[in-house]
């Protein structure tokens, strides 16, 4: 939410460093620098990517009624 507010302009001033802010400058000169845009971008999927596999990680774990916590992935009564 953080980084979405930043890329619109509506967070933390210019000076302190974000992926946000990256991505608006970035954005700014794609045409001479690609690469300004393209490392921010790259970083923030990657997060999103690591942090949804520990999420899914977590919850298969915690959750007691997953398949992988009663033994098995698809795993039947029959």
């Amino acid at each position: 939410m953080n980084r979405g507010s930043l890329f619109l302009g509506l967070g933390v001033v210019p000076p302190s460093p974000s992926l946000g802010l990256m991505i608006g400058t970035g954005r700014a000169a794609i045409v001479h620098q690609p690469m300004l845009l393209v490392w921010p971008c790259l970083a923030l999927v990657m997060m999103i990517l690591i942090l949804n596999g520990v999420c899914d990680l977590l919850r298969d774990w915690l959750d007691p009624r997953s398949a992988a916590a009663l033994g098995g992935v698809g795993k039947t009564g029959a």
